[in-house]
């Protein structure tokens, strides 16, 4: 099958940036000790407590992404007063860190270059900011590769929920069989791609298991970024 565009998730997909969120938050609480004697600790602990708190009581909602409502919760649990100027250097400081080491994942690059060469429009998908991810395509200087960016900022839901694929497709101005979308995420992007009604490819350099009791399977599964070309027949 011949697919003029490809959809693909960002976040762990394309790049790696979850191994860097832990560096991430201990440069957000070396800043914030500057001020307040705080542990790492405790710090790490409200963090990620913070964290699942967002996403249980806003499931598939951007504001779940928002590091800066994030740490506004955190100095709110440590009675720290309100500051902005905190909060923006403490939001600055996260990203900063990412955005320094955040590197794609092996063979992403010459694979999205080959993508390009063959006319295949490329569009990132992904949860969160759009500032969030400019910043990350930014840094690793990939924005020759994508046609367009859509952010589920953009349309107030995540994946899996099926906003930010309307956009998408609206974006690309294709039918759904024009499209491959790729990602690394079961829930979000296979349940999500699948629910959608196109083509997915369910990358997992982990080997991960799939979940035992889901009627919804993937494509293709690919454990290599490179592995696309084929099922794109490039």
């Amino acid at each position: 099958m011949n697919y003029k565009i490809l959809f693909t998730d960002l976040d762990d997909t394309v790049f790696d940036s979850s191994s860097l969120y832990k560096q991430a938050i201990e440069m957000s609480w070396e800043h914030l000790r500057k001020f307040y004697n705080i542990s790492l600790e405790d710090f790490q602990r409200v963090f990620l407590e913070i964290r699942t708190s967002l996403k249980t009581e806003y499931v598939h909602k951007t504001i779940s992404h928002h590091r800066v409502v994030l740490f506004e919760k955190l100095l709110e649990y440590f009675k720290i007063p309100f500051n902005a100027g905190l909060l923006l250097e403490m939001d600055r400081t996260y990203w900063f860190c990412v955005n320094t080491y955040i590197q794609p994942f092996p063979t992403v690059i010459d694979t999205l270059n080959k993508i390009k060469e063959a006319n295949v429009k490329i569009l990132g998908l992904s949860d969160g900011t759009i500032l969030d991810r400019l910043g990350n395509i930014d840094s690793l200087k990939m924005s020759k590769y994508f046609d367009h960016l859509v952010s589920s900022e953009e349309v107030i839901n995540t994946k899996p929920e099926l906003d930010m694929f309307n956009l998408a497709l609206k974006k690309a101005n294709c039918l759904k069989e024009d499209v491959l979308f790729v990602g690394d995420s079961w829930e979000e992007d296979v349940v999500g791609g699948k629910s959608f009604g196109v083509q997915t490819v369910w990358f997992n350099p982990s080997n991960e298991v799939a979940p035992n009791n889901s009627i919804i399977k993937p494509d293709h599964t690919i454990s290599e970024f490179s592995e696309l070309l084929k099922i794109l027949n490039i």
